[in-house]
């Protein structure tokens, strides 16, 4: 009989210590999950830290750090004015056609994006001057229609006279042009 409780309180006492094992081994994975979701966490937090950092420091002076662009302040071609040189009298509305910049046919849609007082009409612009449209230098030519008069090809060089360098950098005063156009 003593044999086997001595069996029995050695079998009791590798199961107490095999438990205590396992509980050893659970304890020290929640802290090590702990320990991983802690660093994590920081590292998230650092990230976001910086990011943060990154964007307050970005200056439209360009004395900071962050994306350094380019801003068109203004369309390259201003037309300020088209007149009828037989009455003397100001239109309101012309349509331009067949738009090359440096020889190469352009979509209109494509010039619309810094414009103004233009709408684009298929292939064409429907200007109400004065209007601006464009942002590449060159040369421009294209057929100005109006009501009433003769269609007319203007070929001119617009360029910008303000470019400033840095971060972000920007261009500014773009090619001004009124256009006389003769009755049908």
């Amino acid at each position: 009989m003593r044999t086997f409780s001595k069996r029995c309180v050695s079998l009791a006492y590798h199961e107490m210590e095999n438990e205590k094992d396992s509980t050893h081994v659970e304890f020290l994975s929640f802290m090590m999950t702990e320990t991983v979701n802690k660093i994590w966490n920081r590292l998230v937090l650092l990230f976001v830290t910086c990011i943060a950092l990154f964007q307050i420091t970005c200056k439209s002076d360009g004395g900071g750090i962050g994306p350094c662009v380019h801003i068109y302040e203004e369309p390259i071609l201003h037309i300020e004015a088209v007149r009828n040189i037989q009455s003397g009298t100001y239109l309101r509305t012309i349509v331009l056609s067949n738009i090359t910049i440096d020889s190469i046919k352009q979509d209109p849609f494509f010039l619309i994006a810094e414009s103004r007082s233009v709408a684009v009409l298929d292939s064409s612009f429907v200007c109400n001057p004065p209007c601006s449209f464009g942002t590449q230098t060159g040369r421009y030519t294209f057929k100005v229609s109006a009501s009433g008069c003769k269609d007319t090809i203007i070929t001119c060089y617009p360029k910008y006279n303000i470019n400033k360098g840095g971060c972000p950098s920007s261009s500014n005063g773009g090619l001004r042009i009124s256009i006389d156009l003769k009755s049908n």
